[in-house]
This record gives structure tokens, C-alpha cells and sequence, in this order.
């Protein structure tokens, strides 16, 4: 057997990365035609999931940024002050910052480009204020100043308490703190808001298996790679859990494999497994 005292200690280099669950990949863009006073929203959502992951608040010069989306593609919607859909675009996102451009119609009352949406479609709606204050702990993590982003990220929270990005950033900085009681709780927060939300379920299953709770993990890491069965990061994770567990099965390797190219950890894990296999 595999014990899960040979692969906690390997999988620890993905577990102090777990920031990069949600590795941003940045969108700039510009809204065109833009009216004096007008006050729109460009909301980003998983085409996968269909959740809203991302909003960002256009300026009055036409600019927007969407700083907090992984890797992965989007169905980007440009709405309106009271929710009615504008215009829409898909973009795929990889390494690099990413531009984006929309066009408002030049004729006074010209129709939205792909049609209206019923607005319960469109799920939470997050305060404006509090998606600045996000925006203002992004930056405080990306300098890895845990302090100041915590502090930020709990007044983004008390502004509005259903910003599934804000608790799953501070359960990341609480982990990073060394505080496993709350990273659990906000994790769990995280997860409850937005539970077909695969970095959310993800986050929770990393943050399980750092308190051993290797069966919960499973659960979480099985939903994150239903969720994105491209994430490799979340097949490792539920190949390793698996290993812990004592699963020595081809299923446990299949994980592994699809992690073999970008951790290099999984590899050696899989050839752990797979030599169990061969006996």
C-alpha cells in the first residue's frame, strides 16, 4: 500500500501553490461608442458552468479590466444599468493578456446585438462597491501582502457576503497565513455559493486534504474534475487522494497521467502506483 505519509509530502509543492487555482489571466478592454454618463457592466461567464466568475465596472472613459479569471474560456456579456444584455463575445483565455473590445451602436435606441436575457439567469449580482474593494485585494495578493489582503478581502465580504471570489480568496491567503480553521470555513463558503463552480470545489478539496480529511477531499476533487476535465491540477489531486486512500486502481493512475505533463510530482507518484499495479 500506498501510504498517505509518501504522498502528503509530495503533493505539498502543489498545496503551497494553491494560489495558482486561481491564476489570473488578464482581460483589458474597451467599450466603443460609449455615451457620457452611461453605466454599464461586463460580466464574464464560465462556458462550462455557466456561472458568473467575474464582473468589472465600466469607466466613464469606456475602459474596463477583469483581473480574476483563470485559464479557460468565457462567454463575456456587456450589460446594462438595469441588467438588459447589450452585446456578447466568447474568448479563450492562455497565458497572456488578453484585449477585448466592444462596439455600442451609433443609432439612439439601437437593439442588443444578441438579443435580451431573462435576468435570473444572470444569478448574484455583486455590489459595486465591493467588487472595488476586490479589486483592491487582488492587487494586495498578487503582492503576496496576506495582511493587507485579508483585511481587504473581509471588507469586500462585509459589503457584500455573496462574492463567491472573495471568499475563495481569502481562504487561499488564510491557508498561505497558516490558519486552517478559517481557510476551511471560507473554502466551505466558497463552494456553497458557487457549488458548479470548479476552482471553488477544487480550492475545498486542497484544503481538506491539508487537514487529512482525505474522503471529504475525494468528494470535492471527483466534483472539480467532473467540473473541468481538462484541470490537471485536480486530476492530480484526486489521483493522489486516491494513493492516500489506499485506491491503488488503474482508475488512481488514469488521474495521475493527465497531470504527468505539468507536475512532474504526478509522474513520479504515477510510477509508484504503477508498479503496485504490475504485482
Amino acid at each position: 500500500m500506498i501510504r498517505s505519509l509518501f504522498v502528503f509530502p509530495l503533493f505539498c509543492a502543489l498545496i503551497v501553490t494553491a494560489q495558482v487555482v486561481i491564476a489570473i489571466v488578464p482581460i483589458r478592454g474597451e467599450v466603443k461608442g460609449l455615451s457620457s454618463g452611461s453605466n454599464l457592466v461586463v460580466e464574464a461567464f464560465d462556458t462550462g458552468t455557466n456561472l458568473r466568475v467575474g464582473q468589472a465596472l465600466v469607466s466613464v472613459t469606456g475602459n474596463f479590466d477583469l483581473d480574476t479569471l483563470p485559464r479557460g474560456n468565457y462567454e463575456l456579456r456587456l450589460v446594462g444599468p438595469n441588467g438588459e444584455l447589450i452585446q456578447s463575445q466568447y474568448v479563450s483565455l492562455n497565458t497572456s493578456t488578453q484585449m477585448v473590445d466592444f462596439e455600442i451602436p451609433s443609432q439612439a435606441g439601437g437593439k442588443p446585438a444578441t438579443g435580451t436575457v431573462d435576468l435570473s439567469q444572470l444569478g448574484h449580482r455583486p455590489d459595486a462597491h465591493a467588487v472595488r474593494i476586490l479589486h483592491q485585494a487582488l492587487k494586495a495578493v498578487a503582492k503576496d501582502d496576506h495582511k493587507e489582503a485579508i483585511a481587504l478581502l473581509q471588507k469586500t465580504i462585509e459589503a457584500d457576503p455573496k462574492i463567491t471570489e472573495a471568499h475563495l480568496n481569502l481562504a487561499i491567503q488564510y491557508a498561505a497565513v497558516g490558519d486552517a480553521e478559517r481557510s476551511l470555513k471560507e473554502s466551505e463558503t466558497a463552494a456553497r455559493l458557487a457549488p458548479g463552480n470548479p476552482l471553488a470545489r477544487l480550492n475545498l478539496a486542497i484544503t481538506m486534504f491539508r487537514l487529512r480529511r482525505l474522503a471529504d477531499a475525494e468528494t470535492e476533487a471527483r466534483a472539480a474534475t467532473r467540473l473541468d476535465p481538462a484541470n490537471t491540477k485536480a486530476a492530480f489531486l484526486t489521483g493522489a487522494i486516491l494513493a492516500g486512500e489506499g485506491k491503488i486502481t488503474p482508475e488512481a493512475l488514469s488521474y495521475l497521467k493527465k497531470a504527468y505533463e505539468d507536475y512532474p510530482q504526478a509522474r513520479e507518484l504515477g510510477a509508484r502506483v504503477e508498479q503496485r499495479l504490475a504485482r
